[in-house]
This record gives structure tokens, C-alpha cells and sequence, in this order.
């Protein structure tokens, strides 16, 4: 059976996120359809970008994702569905995949893009305010019936990005910066776990605090504990345990994390 996640910055109140599934439902009535998250910050596309990095591609293979954030509304960024090794995603062209594409890169994955064009498989006659969901539910429904992607449009290879600041790395020392705080107070950094994974050895600092190494469960340290680890995102996290880390430190998006390497 074919899956379809929904991301987007809907919320819960107003429908909107069940209105998106009956559309599907309407054309592909069989599929099973979850939700990744409907609070993104709206018109967040960093942190869709992020949600989607840690989760979509735990799904199985070929499974099909909508995402529908996106800042600029009805005269907005192109449609477009990607896949990436196994996994179809259907958004705006935003820069939404930027994080996904980037790893898809590094890892050697073949991904193949395209502008959905073809209104052949769109919902007729819409004039939903929410500019997407006629095209993403109708186009993603098809997929899921077994629909050809090259039938759903044209090829295209300058998928939009957004900038993603980088660690500057050194002989004795990484300087990163923190790139997003989750629901829990977990501070998420910029540093990756390639960028570590090679020293026994290392302090980092920020926030004018000081943590050794890093650890690879909860369990390992007491409550309360301000300890850093990776996550299953490959960012470098940092986090209290049983506590909200970002308002013990008073950490802030932005803000630098020194990594020393002894």
C-alpha cells in the first residue's frame, strides 16, 4: 500500500490538513496517509527543511511527501516533485529540500526533478486559497495509483536552496553557530557529526558553558545535566536531560558553539 506524509504550516484548527487528505483520498481512496508535523512555524522553510531531513527518510521506500510551506502564496515558487534515491517529495520551490538535496549530494543519491506542468493531473476547477493543494494532492494521488513521475512534468536541474551557514573548521578548533531550538529546548548546531566523528577528545563551549564530549544516549548522564550528543539528524545537539537546555543557557539561534579539539 503507498504512503503520503503531509508537512505544512496549517496548524490544527481551521481543516485545512483534512481538507489536503479528503482531496487525495477523492483520486487514490486506498492510501495511507500520515502527517510529519502541520505546526511549522508558518512560512518557516528552514525548519520544514530540518523536520524533513530527521524523519522522511525513516518512511519506507517510495514513499510519497507533500510539504506545503511556503512565504509567498497563490503567485508563489513554482510546483515541483523530486525524487530522491527511493522517496517522491511534492512542494513549492522554495528551498524546502535544501537540507535533504544537500545530504542526497554528499551521499552520492541519484535525484531526479521536475516543474508539475501537466494540469492533466490536477484537481479541475479549483480556487482553493491555500495555492498548492489542488496540484500536490492531485499530483501526489496519482503517484500513489502508480502514475509515471516523468508524466507529470518537465525536467528541470535549478531547484531553488536556501543558505544554510556552514562551521568554519581548523586545526585546533570547529566554530559553528546554533541553527534552530526544538519544542523540547534542545539546541540543534550547524556541526555535523563528519565534522567530529574523528577526535576522542573534544570541548565545546557556548553560551559561556563548557561540555566534554559527547554522548550517545539520555541515559547516560543524570537530571539535569547539560550533556551534547548527535541525533538521529547528524547536527550536533545539545541538551538537559529531563530539562529545557535552550532557556537554561539563554541560547538563541544565531549564537556561536565552539568545538575544541584537544
Amino acid at each position: 500500500m503507498a504512503i503520503i506524509t503531509l508537512t505544512s504550516d496549517f496548524g490544527l484548527k481551521d481543516g485545512n490538513a483534512a481538507l489536503l487528505k479528503g482531496m487525495i483520498w477523492r483520486i487514490a481512496p486506498t492510501v495511507q496517509i500520515t502527517d510529519i508535523s502541520h505546526l511549522i512555524q508558518p512560512q518557516n522553510i528552514f525548519e520544514a527543511s530540518l523536520i524533513l531531513f530527521y524523519t522522511a527518510l525513516y518512511f519506507p521506500e517510495e514513499t510519497i511527501h507533500i510539504i506545503i510551506v511556503d512565504p509567498r502564496g497563490k503567485l508563489s515558487n513554482r510546483p515541483i516533485a523530486v525524487k530522491i534515491k527511493s522517496h517522491y517529495f511534492i512542494c513549492h520551490d522554495n528551498g524546502v529540500l535544501t537540507l535533504l538535496l544537500n545530504y542526497a549530494k554528499e551521499s552520492n543519491w541519484p535525484v531526479e526533478s521536475f516543474h508539475l506542468t501537466n494540469s492533466q493531473y490536477w484537481l479541475p476547477n479549483s480556487s482553493f486559497p491555500l495555492y498548492g493543494l489542488e496540484i500536490f494532492a492531485s499530483v501526489a494521488a496519482h503517484l500513489a495509483n502508480g502514475k509515471n513521475l516523468q508524466n507529470l512534468g518537465l525536467p528541470i536541474n535549478d531547484i531553488a536552496s536556501i543558505d544554510v551557514s556552514s562551521p568554519q573548521c581548523f586545526a585546533d578548533k570547529i566554530i559553528g553557530e546554533i541553527l534552530y531550538v526544538d519544542s523540547f529546548g534542545n539546541i540543534i548546531t550547524n556541526i555535523l557529526d563528519n565534522h567530529i566523528n574523528n577526535y576522542s577528545h573534544i570541548t565545546i563551549k557556548l553560551c559561556g558553558f563548557e561540555i566534554f564530549n559527547v554522548i550517545h544516549s539520555f541515559h547516560e548522564r543524570s537530571s539535569g545535566e547539560i550533556v551534547a550528543l548527535l541525533s538521529n539528524i547528524h547536527y550536533l545537539s545539545i541538551a538537559m536531560i529531563n530539562g529545557n537546555a535552550a532557556d537554561k543557557l539563554c541560547a538563541k539561534i544565531g549564537q556561536s558553539v565552539e568545538i575544541c579539539i584537544q
